[in-house]
């Protein structure tokens, strides 16, 4: 799991990787806990003249600031790195504080380009963030409220009260905190110096604490950042403290399967059991989710998105470190609940990121009302400049097809590859990840797109692997034109029949909805040609395998069964006092759901591994269908006692539709059987994903 999608962000992940490494070995870390100062010294003499050395400091900041002239998204790559290392110190609360600045001076100026012209300029903001930038001054922000400002007789902002925990209160020089003053809040820029400052215990030992205590200290000229609201501050406070979570997680994920492979219990390594297995896939599971959400909102522009995709982070990846540090422990047994394993410190700092953030609870509700206002920008690919060329010969391919109507237009699309372009030629077109994505917009902008093969699209993969070229030539071109409709039996050997062959008895399913999507079929002495047995004889299963892995592709694309957040959110709506926690979690789980199909594909165009994303979200994806309909089942009260055939509405009368959501209740349970277990995926994740051994084999007879 790594946050960043292209090279760059990797190159940038893996040197400050190696600079934590090399700078924070175990050593340093457990001086910091064992320290009066949780290693503050070491951190000022050492740790950060290094960082500031590295640019990392000011890396999100203009250069005309003194920064390095990159934003958010390589920020969180970082933080990752060093949350992964569990650096102790001020740094993020120092990077987020110049970020709270910058995004001051950004709130004030007319674009990108102004800000950064004035960041550079010799103003009192510039001159702060030039010297955060370069490490000589630190800083935090406290999102605490309990200081009050009234103006003095010359028109001075003078601020009173007490508030905190200030994340590194101790070690910072400026404190950026919010100040009510009766019918609105302010922020501004405190010198640590005119504060009383007093430390506090703190559960993250390598992180100190303070709370503040000002008596009418007066703001300093230029010190009150305009153009801010507390939206803006916590967003920015939930991306970097989301990513220095998903280093967190990745950690805990990492240790608790390495621990798996070779702690032996009962005669085996623990990581074969089970429990132990799908433990540490959940883990994984969460620990992509939380990179994800992080990785989106630290690539949104200031403004609304950027707060609801902030509040989504807030919940994903903070609860996603809290969560997978509390089950590495549990791996780890008896040795995870000893002083001297690094566990418990990673579980601390999960849950002190936790704290300080505001509870889960409360940004569930948030993403529910952001959700409820405002519709929710779907997530889609933004496609990079320098296809103009293909665009265009793709588009004047496609006017030509689209004069066409009927059985023309079908046989042109098979002919042309575009029914599965991403095939090789003949079948498909041989089309990379990037022109996949044109070829698609260029088919939706034109208004038609090329036929549904339904089960055909899993045999056509088979027979181009597996297929002699007569079967090919036999079977293919009529599949592509929609001539042949396919069903998937499982035999050995694999073959292929005519269902109208004498012995072939089909008997439908009957489901658990009362339809009959599914069959038994029953063979009598059915004669198959030997031309139409693909492969060898003993090999089917393995050629059934891959028609599965095509089922799996397909079913870990965007399906939602009727049971999706558009539904979710219409019915939330329309019902008597919905509850906006179980809604915003779903709406997090779906969000981040989206964005890992949308990382699959930016990494797949970027040329970077995809690794476990896919199989990731197929897992999460069915189990957030059946948990919106079972949800929205109980939002409808007493008319879910009732009963509606396919295609009811979701919502009747105003109020949710019970008996839609009976049925939807019931049809969703074959989501998590389909295309693979939830417990065959999860199998799937750890041995593949994490390498936790496979079960082992049966004794023989």
């Amino acid at each position: 799991m790594a946050l960043g999608l292209t090279p760059e962000h990797l190159e940038l992940a893996a040197a400050v990787r190696g600079w934590s490494q090399r700078h924070c070995p175990a050593e340093v870390l457990r001086s910091a806990v064992d320290g009066s100062d949780s290693g503050a010294a070491h951190y000022r003499a050492e740790l950060a003249p290094s960082l500031a050395g590295q640019g990392l400091f000011g890396l999100h900041l203009p250069e005309a600031a003194g920064g390095q002239g990159f934003g958010l998204p390589e920020l969180a790559v970082a933080l990752e790195e060093t949350g992964r290392a569990l650096l102790p110190g001020a740094f993020l609360p120092t990077v987020l504080a110049s970020a709270v600045l910058a995004e001051s001076v950004l709130a004030e100026t007319a674009g990108a380009a102004a800000a950064a012209e004035a960041a550079g300029a010799d103003s009192v903001l510039s001159k702060l963030l030039a010297r955060l930038a370069d490490g000589s001054l630190s800083g935090t922000v406290s999102l605490a409220a309990g200081l009050t400002g009234v103006l003095d007789p010359d028109g001075r902002l003078r601020v009173s009260g007490e508030s905190g925990p200030a994340l590194a209160g101790p070690m910072a020089d400026l404190i950026i905190t919010s100040v009510s003053t009766g019918d609105r809040e302010a922020w501004v820029v405190l010198d640590a110096a005119d504060l009383e400052v007093t430390a506090l215990a703190a559960v993250d030992l390598a992180r100190p604490l303070a709370s503040l205590r000002a008596d009418s200290v007066p703001v300093p000229a230029g010190r009150l950042l305009s153009g801010l609201d507390r939206g803006a501050v916590t967003s920015l406070a939930a991306i970097l403290f989301g990513a220095e979570a998903c280093g967190v997680a990745d950690w805990a994920v990492h240790a608790a399967a390495e621990y798996a492979t070779i702690r032996h219990q009962f005669g085996r390594p623990i990581g074969q059991f089970q429990a132990v297995k799908h433990r540490c896939a959940r883990m994984l599971t969460g620990a992509e989710q939380a990179a994800a959400a992080v990785w989106d909102a630290a690539r949104m522009p200031p403004g609304p998105e950027r707060v609801f995709a902030a509040a989504v982070a807030a919940v994903v990846a903070v609860d996603a470190a809290v969560d997978a540090a509390n089950d590495c422990i549990q791996t780890l047994g008896g040795i995870g609940y000893t002083w001297e394993h690094d566990a418990h410190l990673y579980y601390r700092r999960a849950l002190s990121l936790r704290a300080l953030l505001g509870p889960s609870a409360r940004w569930r509700e948030r993403v529910a009302a952001l959700a409820m206002e405002a519709a929710i920008k779907p997530v889609r690919v933004e496609l990079p400049d320098g296809d103009a060329e293909f665009r265009a010969d793709v588009r004047a391919e496609l006017a030509e097809i689209s004069k066409l109507t009927g059985k023309e237009r079908t046989a042109r699309l098979a002919a042309g590859g575009w029914v599965l372009p991403h095939l090789p030629t003949p079948w498909g077109r041989g089309a990379q990840p990037l022109e996949q994505l044109v070829i698609d917009a260029e088919m939706r902008a034109a208004d038609f797109r090329a036929h549904n093969l339904a089960i055909g699209a899993w045999v056509v993969p088979a027979l181009i692997e597996y297929g002699t070229p007569e079967q090919q030539q036999r079977f293919l071109p009529a599949t592509l034109r929609m001539e042949y409709l396919w069903c998937q039996l499982f035999s050995e050997p694999y073959f292929l029949i005519d269902m109208a062959s004498p012995g072939i008895d089909v008997r439908p399913l009957r489901e658990i909805t009362g339809d009959a999507s599914f069959n038994q079929v029953f063979l009598d002495n059915v004669f198959v040609p030997d031309d139409c047995l693909v492969g060898e004889v003993n090999g089917g299963w393995r050629i059934a395998r891959t028609t599965l892995a095509n089922e799996r592709v397909s079913l870990s694309q965007t399906w939602t069964f009727g049971a999706g957040v558009a539904e979710l959110l219409a019915v939330a709506k329309a019902a008597d006092r919905p509850p906006l926690g179980d809604i915003g979690r779903l709406v997090c789980e779906s969000r981040s759901i989206d964005l890992l199909g949308l990382r699959v594909t930016l990494k797949r165009i970027s040329g970077t591994e995809p690794g476990s994303t896919g199989s990731v979200r197929k897992l999460l994806s069915m189990r957030n269908a059946q948990q919106i309909a079972e949800l929205c089942f109980a939002l409808s009260g007493a008319s879910g006692a009732t009963a509606a055939g396919a295609g009811s509405p979701v919502g009747q009368d105003g109020a949710p539709n019970g008996a839609h959501w009976a049925r939807q209740n019931l049809a969703v349970r074959a989501v998590t059987i389909g295309g693979g277990t939830t417990d065959i995926q999860l199998n799937i994740i750890a041995e593949r994903m994490l390498g936790l051994p496979r079960d082992p084999e049966p004794p023989a007879k």
